[in-house]
């Protein structure tokens, strides 16, 4: 699942339990100050959530 303009990763970590353990959730925002929020709530809720990717570029 992709979130493009995904800010502080509300929406994202929320898709991200969703999708389950053996899915992959990736946000994009080019805001590196926001990324860093959702990089924060990440790793507060990890609980067998696919990966959740977070890039300011496109490039993954």
């Amino acid at each position: 699942m992709l979130d493009v303009a995904c800010a502080t990763g509300v929406l994202a970590c929320a898709a991200a339990a969703r999708v389950g353990a053996s899915g992959r959730m990736v946000g994009r925002d080019p805001n590196e100050d926001m990324l860093a929020v959702t990089r924060c709530k990440q790793a507060a809720v990890e609980f067998g959530m696919p990966a959740l990717i977070v890039s300011a570029t496109w490039a993954a």
